[in-house]
């Protein structure tokens, strides 16, 4: 009996599918969100955008992916641990290298450091005219 196998090839999977299969390490545990957004800031220079998000019952997890470096696999994930009688909590967990080569990108939208002090100016009633009066005001 002769047997033939045909050659494995070798995928690189990209998007969605990648962020959620690459292997995470625990960085640390917090109790918000926003502290573990701010943490990534903290962690690093370099700019993270949102790429995907997954949903089970317990566990909700977003994962950001480095934009500073041309086809870095380097990603951070944001856990949500929802556990019944246990207060939720905040894993950040790492993944990936750089690229060695770093490209150009701008920030853009609310700064993390400042989102929480932007959402309770807007939860008692603070919106983008009422600012820009204060302000004015106050000049």
């Amino acid at each position: 009996m002769e047997y033939e196998f045909e050659e494995a090839i070798e995928t690189s999977q990209t998007g969605d599918r990648a962020a959620i299969t690459h292997a995470y390490s625990t960085v640390s545990v917090f109790d918000t969100f926003n502290a573990a957004r701010t943490a990534i800031i903290d962690q690093s220079d370099n700019i993270y955008t949102y790429e995907t998000r997954y949903e089970t019952d317990r566990i909700l997890a977003r994962v950001y992916r480095c934009r500073s470096h041309e086809r870095s696999e380097h990603r951070f994930k944001v856990k949500e641990l929802r556990y019944q009688g246990v207060p939720t909590t905040y894993q950040l967990e790492d993944s990936g290298q750089h690229d060695a080569i770093g490209i150009s990108v701008q920030r853009r939208g609310i700064k993390p450091l400042l989102v929480e002090e932007i959402d309770s100016l807007l939860r008692v009633g603070w919106g983008s005219s009422t600012a820009s009066v204060y302000s004015v005001a106050q000049i």
